[in-house]
């Protein structure tokens, strides 16, 4: 976390941009959505370390408000310039599956040393960790690194302290294509039924991760698109005079 928030400060300091430092605040306050979350997703934090928030009868550690910071915030900075430099659709979703599989290798011991747990049947578990939560949370990250890089020019002037809350926006909003899990694990479904809930909730969140892949290689949209020649247009220029007149 000291790292992240040293390297936004520096970018500050560089370019003048409080961007990054924005999008870190922003993790903070996308950490509000947890509690929420867990209780659709049957997740659970055991009160053995300090407490920084509490909603739904969820308790939410500090380390896991640090931990918001990082991943829903610095890491959608970083995903944001990642996208501006233009890689292949490819090397996208070779660097997300790589990802995907270090985010796997790293639950499982923290899942076994009780910080915290998923309760209930779970369906796709590996080592306690079900593996939709893969999508369900980087669906929300990306797709505000989407958004920063394609509305650029939105986020400009005072309009940047809105940055604070894109990731909040978004990861919520990604929650509609992790219903049919949501709907399976708190409808006491059969095991069948959980893993149809889970790989529909997956295949969902990975077509809008591709779509969201394609918005962001498009760069950001022109504020003040130039005006197109006659010449540039279907119609030649007498008949677009007439057209007009």
């Amino acid at each position: 976390f000291g790292a992240a928030v040293i390297a936004a400060l520096v970018h500050w300091r560089r370019t003048g941009r409080p961007t990054a430092v924005l999008l870190t605040a922003g993790g903070f306050v996308c950490s509000l959505n947890e509690s929420l979350v867990d209780v659709l997703g049957h997740c659970y934090f055991p009160h053995n370390s300090w407490t920084a928030q509490e909603f739904f009868d969820r308790p939410i550690p500090v380390w896991v408000v640090l931990a918001y910071a990082i991943f829903f915030g610095f890491l959608v900075f970083v995903n944001a310039e990642i996208l501006k430099l233009r890689p292949t659709r490819r090397q996208m979703w070779i660097g997300i599956g790589c990802f995907w599989v270090a985010n796997t290798l790293l639950e499982m011991p923290i899942l076994a040393s009780d910080l915290y747990v998923y309760y209930g049947t779970q369906p796709m578990d590996v080592g306690g960790f079900p593996l939709v939560w893969l999508t369900i949370n980087s669906l929300g990250s990306f797709a505000a690194s989407a958004v920063i890089v394609r509305f650029a020019p939105y986020f400009e002037g005072p309009r940047q302290l809105l940055l604070v809350g894109v990731c909040f926006c978004t990861y919520m909003g990604s929650w509609t294509l992790s219903m049919p899990y949501f709907w399976a694990v708190n409808g006491g479904a059969s095991d069948a039924v959980l893993a149809i809930g889970a790989l529909a909730s997956m295949g969902l969140a990975a077509l809008a991760i591709d779509a969201l892949i394609r918005l962001g290689l498009r760069g950001p949209v022109v504020k003040n698109p130039a005006p197109i020649a006659p010449e540039q247009m279907n119609l030649a220029p007498d008949r677009k005079i007439s057209a007009l007149s």
